[in-house]
């Protein structure tokens, strides 16, 4: 009895996505773990009992923002990103914080902005939204193409203060043209967030 074998056949682009879709996995696993050792760390602190005495802590005048996640999220160019942006004191009525940042990405396409940015409470709790707009110059290198440079960011965060003013939690945002061209697919990106104050 002769026995034929069919050998399955991968091509070289099916065998690099499933090799970027593997370490992309594995990379999402550790940015998790490591914001779930955070919230914990963050949980430990914010559940010790306050003392009569304890005085309530003033805004932080400027902050810094440290975010790691996926641009393009679900999407067809998905790619590891990290950024940091600059907050400065509120100012106006509406409680307004001019701020600046940049990101870049796994596939060579970085970006700055500049914009505002407005915190909400959520009553008395520690938890807070924080919304923010901007304009931004957009470098594709190999990510995706948005149509042209000048792109408008919109984002929500949804945050936890912690003492010290820091703050930590997740964030969303959203890049688009606003069809000023041709082309506007517009990019998402889910981020974890660490804020903290600097003065």
């Amino acid at each position: 009895m002769r026995l034929t074998f069919k050998k399955s056949y991968r091509s070289p682009t099916q065998s690099l996505n499933s090799t970027e879709s593997g370490w992309l996995s594995r990379a999402l696993q550790h940015v998790t773990g490591l914001f779930l050792v955070m919230s914990i760390g963050a949980s430990s602190l914010t559940a010790q009992e306050t003392t009569e005495d304890e005085t309530v802590q003033e805004e932080p005048r400027r902050l810094i923002g440290l975010s790691a996640g996926v641009i393009d999220f679900t999407r067809s160019k998905e790619a590891l990103e990290v950024g940091a942006d600059f907050q400065w004191k509120p100012v106006s009525f509406f409680k307004l914080r001019p701020h600046v940042g940049f990101g870049v990405t796994v596939d060579d396409t970085y970006f700055v902005f500049a914009g505002a940015r407005r915190e909400l409470p959520l009553g008395a709790s520690p938890w807070l939204f924080d919304i923010s707009f901007g304009v931004t110059y957009y470098e594709r290198g190999d990510g995706k193409e948005l149509g042209q440079e000048l792109e408008f960011r919109s984002g929500l965060d949804f945050l936890r203060q912690l003492r010290g003013g820091s703050r930590i939690g997740i964030g969303v945002y959203h890049l688009s043209n606003a069809g000023l061209a041709e082309l506007n697919p517009g990019t998402n990106s889910v981020v974890l967030r660490w804020v903290v104050p600097v003065g």
